[in-house]
């Protein structure tokens, strides 16, 4: 397809997504401009929901109904006069209440379901659902007003309601299918149905795969179960686009367990086991976690395989070798692609003396999680012992730099304030560890912190740098460093064609162990 037609697409569903509200109105900002070096002019999503341009005042007469008569004329003229009963009352927008009058109902709804939008805009949920339930009476069959009232039902944590409406909505308009999905799943996660929201964003994902916000609500969702490692890949697609909070950079410093002090807000409250466990670990209560995972399903999650690779990092960290042992002898082998289970096997290899085997699974590990200090940590020791001292200490070195930007971000997660000297040594070691996506957004940080009471331009002349910066990492290709520097050196492909490195030797000394 040629960038023309692409363009095209864009436009035709930037119109189709300005109908309706906020969700979609940012998907539409991303279709437009995730290519363009230029800055796009803030959208305000309300407003693209209504027409704007300037609406006839109509001719009015009343009519009693029962006399069968006309009554008196409210703006004069005869000249397309509408008959309504005289009693009919509908909301005028721009006047009093003394002055209400009975307008058309086609235009009539139109100009309500701007007075909607900006009811919302205001915080007026009860105005605007009074003024929405108005319109309905009137077009009961207008999808855009649907979403509108879908969203006043949202206001007001009516959540069933309003995504049964917003499905009632596609029904009426396909065209409306992708903002319906995207609103509708930020109800369900509000409602606690996990699972259908996380389908529903992932349905959007698959035809607007660079939909920031969308990626952003999904890896919040993700991040909340504790399922960190599935979470990075929308967090990594974020920060490469140069669309991502701060609050969403963090759990980049850290995937294996989250940074004490991060999950604290309410946007961030884990759930399910995984979820709670992985919270508790950060902080290194050990064995809280590991009752958690023991106790019965939370929040009606299971996640299973995650579930017990998480207990095998967690055995591993409180050097409960016997229990390790039991743990390995359990585990499936197709969830050998989990690093929580690598960091296990290997740490479990390492306590037997199996260095060479170890080293196989540390190096599993951070293939998958280059975030791992701990694993760093192992490979250091395994590497040391089998003397291969020179790689040891780039492990060591390695694990000692991925701790310092954890240390860090834990005290950028006490509060708001940064300090200068923090964030250059956060810059620099993300630079230094090839990670130059988050050193990027962190740098949009700092100037951002640094731009108090210098002009505006100053600030945009910063950003705009780093922007091309970041599309320059982005058009070679670079983003993401190559396996013999995430391995300090050692081969990949080597160390894989190695015996007595796989889940199934590592069961079989397990079971000899005993």
């Amino acid at each position: 397809m040629n960038p023309e037609s692409i363009r095209r697409i864009a436009r035709s569903r930037q119109r189709t997504f300005r109908r309706f509200g906020r969700f979609p109105a940012l998907l539409a900002a991303v279709l437009v401009g995730c290519d363009s070096n230029e800055s796009a002019a803030p959208i305000d999503p309300l407003a693209t929901m209504v027409k704007t341009e300037a609406m006839e005042k109509p001719t009015v007469r009343t009519v009693d109904v029962k006399a069968g008569r006309r009554n008196r004329s409210v703006d004069g003229g005869a000249d397309g006069a509408v008959l309504l009963p005289a009693k009919t009352e509908l909301f005028n927008p721009e006047g009093t209440p003394e002055d209400r009058a009975v307008l058309k109902p086609i235009e009539d709804a139109q100009h309500l379901k701007a007075q909607i939008a900006r009811a919302l805009s205001a915080g007026e949920v009860e105005t605007a659902y009074q003024i929405a339930r108005r319109a309905t009476r009137l077009a009961p069959d207008d999808p855009g007003l649907k979403f509108l009232m879908a969203r006043v039902l949202g206001q007001r944590q009516r959540y069933p309601e309003a995504v049964r409406l917003l499905d009632r909505v596609v029904l009426l308009d396909p065209s409306a299918r992708l903002p319906a999905l995207g609103q509708s799943a930020q109800w369900l996660v509000r409602q606690g149905e996990w699972s259908e929201a996380e389908s529903r964003y992932r349905t959007v994902l698959e035809e607007v795969p660079q939909a920031a916000m969308v990626h952003q609500e999904l890896a919040s969702l993700l991040l909340r179960q504790g399922r960190s490692y599935e979470a990075a890949v929308h967090l990594r697609t974020m920060c490469r686009e140069g669309n991502i909070e701060e609050s969403m950079l963090m759990p980049l410093l850290r995937l294996a367990l989250p940074i004490a002090g991060s999950v604290d807000t309410e946007r961030a409250d884990p759930i399910g086991r995984l979820g709670v466990a992985r919270a508790q670990a950060s902080r290194q209560n050990w064995q809280a976690a590991l009752a958690t995972l023991d106790g019965p399903p939370i929040n009606r999650i299971a996640a299973p395989r995650q579930v017990e690779a998480l207990r095998g990092r967690l055995l591993a960290f409180t050097g409960d070798m016997q229990r390790l042992a039991g743990w390995i002898d359990n585990d499936a082998d197709d969830a050998a692609t989990n690093a929580d289970t690598w960091f296990a096997w290997a740490t479990y290899l390492a306590w037997r003396g199996n260095h060479d085997s170890a080293t196989r699974c540390f190096c599993e590990v951070v293939l998958r999680d280059p975030t791992d200090a701990a694993a760093y940590e192992g490979l250091s020791q395994s590497l040391e012992a089998l003397d291969q001292r020179e790689v040891a200490r780039r492990a060591a070195e390695r694990s000692r730099r991925i701790r310092r930007t954890q240390e860090i971000g834990s005290l950028f997660a006490e509060g708001p304030q940064r300090d200068r000297e923090q964030l250059d040594e956060l810059i620099g070691l993300l630079g230094e560890l090839r990670r130059p996506d988050e050193s990027l957004l962190w740098q949009a940080i700092r100037s951002a912190h640094a731009a108090a009471g210098k002009p505006a331009s100053w600030l945009k002349e910063r950003l705009s740098e780093i922007n091309r910066q970041r599309l320059a990492h982005r058009d070679r290709g670079d983003f993401d460093a190559d396996s013999s520097f995430v391995l300090c050196g050692l081969d990949v492909e080597t160390l894989r064609s190695q015996p007595n490195a796989l889940p199934s030797e590592t069961r079989r000394g397990s079971q000899a162990a005993k």
